[in-house]
């Protein structure tokens, strides 16, 4: 005979259902693609962190950065805004923001002895960015229109000045931020439908901003595109650089010599990572990157241009971190990064003034993940492990008091070395 649930297990049912929904308000796809909003805790409730770990997501190809001595530079995050760097001594790390849930999106961008993070505030939905000036760091919202600042990318230009390129998610609008030194504007840049997911921009030598981004058309026959936008001095001129019945995903921008786009993007069908290029005369010029033997090819590109004019774009392929660049001889050369399966995810890749290439990138397995940075020493990828994240998971208890008060203490990963507690209000 099948007995029915006590009490007692009622009461722990709906804490456990509470905690669930507790805990998964804020998470994000890991693809970038759906856009989150702001979390909202069930009514009645808070949480504490007694002891958190780190945990970062949706970073962007522009999350690495090397300053003016070569020493890299990463931001990242998801419950906090991170900075890590190595000076020469190791990779050292500060918050620079301990905000809940900011810190996605995080692209970072140098100029001299100044760095600015552009990031996501996902509990309040809102375009944060950080400047650290004579070694302090100043934070900012810069646009609280709605839910923006997702799909951020950053780029100083030689005035010093900060250029942003966002996604709206409340009007599915590409938005553009400028910050001149002292004070910030915004503006909206294409208002066309669903555009502006998977931005990436980049300084001309006019100082000028270009961004890359998808748009999606629905009802079009091509609904996938890849646009293009340029600043004239005046107006945005917005171009169209690929259209695929298909969907296509994530975008790097990088311009020539000549400030000429080169855009590298994925087509998520077949997993293929294409560069496009659009040449003095106005056509855009596409090319499938294809290694042999390489399925799934192209996810999360990170694209670069060194002081030859060579390609680089950093990359998961076949599950694993990538690295593609062009030969003037041989035309274009594919290397294995990291042979760990499941790496490469979040690539970011940078270039010293050596012309040799820096990537960071994730490593992910169910439970746990990794921040790792890869570079050329004597010839051969060496990666490293810089960070650790781990997901949240199990193992919670549930008590009751006096009052009727739910109180659960959750661990929030896998090997348990971190603690949250949440409370249900009297009256929630």
């Amino acid at each position: 005979m099948q007995r029915k649930p006590g009490p007692y297990q009622l009461l722990w049912i709906a804490g456990l259902v509470m905690f669930w929904a507790v805990l998964f308000a804020p998470v994000l796809s890991a693809a970038g693609m759906a856009t989150p909003t702001a979390p909202d805790l069930p009514p009645g409730w808070s949480v504490e962190c007694v002891d958190c770990p780190r945990y970062f997501e949706n970073m962007t190809d522009r999350s690495l950065r090397l300053d003016s001595a070569d020493h890299p530079h990463l931001a990242y995050g998801g419950d906090a805004l991170y900075h890590m760097f190595d000076l020469g001594a190791g990779w050292q790390r500060e918050t620079v923001d301990s905000a809940p849930g900011v810190g996605s999106y995080a692209s970072m961008a140098i100029d001299g002895d100044t760095i600015a993070i552009a990031y996501y505030d996902a509990r309040n939905a809102d375009l944060k960015v950080a400047i650290r000036q004579s070694g302090a760091w100043q934070i900012a919202t810069v646009d609280a229109t709605g839910n923006v600042g997702t799909h951020a990318s950053a780029a100083f230009d030689a005035l010093g000045r900060l250029h942003v390129s966002y996604f709206d998610d409340t009007n599915d609008d590409l938005r553009y931020a400028l910050w001149n030194g002292a004070t910030w504007s915004t503006q909206t840049v294409d208002s066309a439908s669903a555009a502006g997911m998977f931005s990436s921009i980049a300084i001309d030598s006019t100082n000028r901003p270009h961004i890359s981004y998808i748009q999606y058309v629905n009802g079009s026959g091509t609904p996938y595109i890849v646009r293009y936008a340029a600043f004239d001095g005046t107006s945005w001129q917005l171009l169209s650089a690929k259209s695929e019945a298909v969907s296509l995903l994530y975008t790097s921008l990088a311009l020539d010599s000549a400030d000429l786009p080169v855009i590298a993007f994925q087509n998520a069908q077949n997993g293929v990572l294409h560069v496009v290029r659009r040449d003095s005369g106005g056509t855009w010029n596409d090319v499938a990157v294809t290694p042999p033997g390489d399925v799934n090819n192209g996810a999360w590109p990170s694209l670069a241009i060194d002081g030859s004019g060579q390609l680089h774009v950093a990359y998961q392929g076949t599950s694993q971190a990538r690295h593609a660049y062009t030969d003037p001889s041989l035309g274009w050369q594919f290397e294995q990064v990291d042979t760990t399966v499941n790496s490469g995810a979040f690539s970011s890749l940078a270039i010293d003034s050596q012309g040799a290439a820096h990537i960071t990138y994730g490593y992910n397995s169910f439970y746990y993940g990794d921040l790792r940075y890869a570079r050329k020493v004597q010839g051969a990828w060496q990666p490293l492990t810089i960070d650790h994240r781990e997901d949240p998971g199990s193992r919670s208890s549930l008590a009751i008091d006096a009052s009727g008060v739910a109180h659960i203490a959750y661990k929030v990963d896998y090997t348990g070395r971190s603690l949250r507690y949440a409370v249900q209000s009297a009256g929630g």
